[in-house]
């Protein structure tokens, strides 16, 4: 027997359905929840630890995490809080947004984002800086 489900308007208004690749995708920004059961046991350690990072990236202060009953946080424990021990359902406590990178070593670190957007910034700002001088040097005709 199937079973066809509606959603109300107001429901379906407020949540994004989509497909999303997690281990080749960025994470979606400013989402409440992210609900997963028993998805990273299927994935290598390394990819684990990335898609992780990319939830706790995506999960607004206060979001909610829910894991599957096979799954735990492992080094990021730190940014959750426990709210339910039995269903793993985790709260988001910390606004520290990083982003795992890997140098050529194979060594882990952590980069801000506010690092990121401070540097890429400046490059930009460089960019108008040299175009303006470059545009300055010429003369513009008018017809």
């Amino acid at each position: 027997m199937v079973t066809n489900y509606k959603l109300y308007k107001i429901i379906r208004e407020k949540i994004v359905f989509s497909n999303h690749n997690l281990i080749k995708s960025p994470p979606f920004i400013r989402v409440d929840l992210i609900s997963y059961r028993n998805l990273l046991i299927y994935l290598d350690k390394k990819i684990q630890q990335k898609v992780m990072y990319n939830f706790h990236f995506a999960l607004n202060k206060f979001g909610y995490l829910f894991l599957g009953n096979s799954e735990s946080l492992e080094e990021i424990s730190k940014f959750y809080k426990t709210i339910d021990v039995k269903w793993k359902i985790l709260q988001n406590i910390s606004e520290a947004k990083n982003i795992v990178n890997q140098n050529k070593n194979g060594y882990k670190y952590f980069t801000s984002i506010r690092k990121i957007i401070n540097k890429l910034t400046s490059q930009i700002l460089w960019v108008f800086y040299l175009l303006k001088k470059q545009n300055s040097k010429k003369k513009l005709n008018f017809a």
